[in-house]
């Protein structure tokens, strides 16, 4: 093999005998394939992830500026605290994801 991988070179160290480049070249294409399918699956999460995000912000628009009369203002502050608590985990989820997706591209780069 002339143009081995850190990868390879770092199963290889690790095994002994005389499958060792073998189980190397195919754990390589196994981990890669394995973090490939990882970053789609979290990309096409992340498009859900910003939808919900554009839903929360309308939500919580919808419950500051209501179009019902408000009857009661303790149901008025509870509406408007819910909807941005939703709110927050959204933009949590989604800053989750953006980092999980950077961290296994930045994984699959090193292999």
């Amino acid at each position: 093999m002339k143009d081995v991988s850190n990868f390879v070179t770092i199963v290889l160290a690790k095994l002994t005998g005389d499958k060792a480049a073998e189980i190397a070249a195919r754990n390589e294409k196994k981990a890669r394939a394995a973090l490939k399918g990882q970053i789609s699956a979290l990309e096409s999460d992340q498009v859900n992830l910003e939808e919900k995000v554009e839903d929360c912000k309308e939500a919580l628009n919808n419950a500051i500026y209501r179009t019902e009369p408000i009857t009661s203002s303790e149901d008025y502050i509870e509406g408007i605290a819910l909807a941005q608590g939703s709110l927050d985990d959204a933009e949590d989820n989604l800053a989750i994801n953006v980092v999980s997706i950077e961290y296994y591209k930045d994984l699959l780069a090193k292999l």
